[in-house]
């Protein structure tokens, strides 16, 4: 297998702009919103990468790719020892770690990882590049969020803390009939239990393809 950075360094860059700007996931980018993200500003990105020192994180993970019903692909990141011993390890993303460290991160060898590299290394740029471009950007949107989760925790708490929010929340059913009013349809119970059979059908479909290729990264470490 090779590293994030070592994919880097031998996929073709022009590609890889283009590949990333065609991703869904790149609609949550804050750079994005905030209209600074342009071809050449992520060729530099991607270059500035490149040129980084990897550093050997606390715990090795591994990138691969995974069937989205939706999307083509998904996305995957997860502990090298959960991929090991877990049938469904716990699923991360790069958002919070650091740069430097990412670059050490593995991309796992398997078929559909391999068919689909340059929208595994473009989503692996959406994530790095969610606070900015640069470990510094990074590091206050990271103080941000911070910040903003515990002025919302001091917050809750007085308000009543979780307890009391969930009091007040709205059933899922009768939200759904709202919308369905504020939008001008009429209630369809019977339309609304098909899509939520579609609904349980994604979600089983996707968890199969997750377990599966889980397995093929398993079998790809072990025999390592």
């Amino acid at each position: 297998m090779k590293t994030v950075q070592e994919w880097l360094k031998e996929v073709d860059e022009g590609k890889l702009v283009n590949t990333y700007f065609s991703l869904p996931s790149n609609a949550f980018s804050i750079a994005i919103l905030e209209k600074r993200e342009t071809p050449e500003v992520i060729l530099a990105f991607v270059r500035r990468l490149k040129s980084l020192t990897p550093e050997t994180p606390q715990k090795q993970r591994v990138f691969f790719a995974s069937t989205s019903y939706r999307d083509g692909i998904e996305l995957i990141l997860c502990d090298w020892d959960d991929l090991l011993t877990k049938q469904r390890p716990e699923r991360g993303d790069c958002v919070f770690s650091e740069f430097a460290h990412v670059m050490g991160y593995w991309v796992a060898d398997t078929e559909l990882t391999l068919k689909w590299i340059y929208d595994v290394l473009a989503g692996v740029l959406a994530q790095l590049s969610f606070f900015g471009y640069t470990q510094e950007e990074q590091t206050a949107g990271w103080k941000r969020v911070y910040q903003f989760a515990r002025q919302e925790e001091a917050k809750l708490e007085k308000e009543g803390g979780i307890d009391a929010l969930l009091q007040r929340s709205i059933p899922w059913e009768e939200m759904i009939e709202r919308m369905d009013t504020e939008l001008g349809r009429r209630p369809d119970p019977e339309a609304r239990k098909l899509k939520d059979k579609i609904r349980e059908a994604v979600v089983k479909y996707e968890m199969y393809c997750f377990e599966r290729e889980v397995a093929a990264v398993r079998e790809l470490l072990r025999s390592m």
